[in-house]
């Protein structure tokens, strides 16, 4: 059994834990509805199951040794590399281009790194996810986005 998995299972175990203390109290609101802190709390119960499952399964000693590694090598890890790094990118550039505009930009890089497709395709389907993303949060959902310097 690898010790990784140990320690995995104690960082699952002392977030959740550190979670509940911050979120219990703001379970309920004011008037005896779910609060601001109800959500937190249900992921770090969730949370808590899968770390004592690690645990299980360390003292148990049921996990292969030979198993694949969590991170992929070669290729495989210098896509999800690069997939983390756009989606930081993305972040920051929401606040200097726009939602629409970086949101734009993040599809067209995620659909030519990720997939083989035509450049007519690509645009295509970028334009048409990011407008019915924006309109739906702007029109149904009455949610302003961050519109950036460019102001879209």
């Amino acid at each position: 059994m690898r010790r990784g998995d140990l320690v995995v299972a104690v960082l699952c175990l002392a977030t959740s834990t550190m979670i509940l203390v911050e979120s219990a109290p703001r379970y309920f609101a004011e008037r005896g509805g779910l609060g601001s802190g109800a959500y937190p709390c249900y992921l770090a119960l969730l949370l808590t199951v899968c770390g004592l499952s690690i645990l299980v399964q360390w003292f148990r000693g049921n996990r292969k040794t030979d198993a694949p590694p969590f991170f992929p090598r070669g290729r495989g890890g210098k896509l999800v590399a690069c997939t983390a790094a756009s989606l930081v990118a993305h972040r920051v550039g929401t606040d200097l281009l726009g939602f629409t505009f970086a949101s734009f930009l993040l599809m067209i890089y995620q659909m030519r790194l990720l997939g083989q497709h035509r450049w007519w395709t690509t645009l295509g389907l970028s334009f048409l996810f990011v407008a019915l993303v924006s309109y739906t949060f702007r029109e149904w959902l009455y949610m302003a986005l961050p519109r950036g310097l460019l102001g879209f």
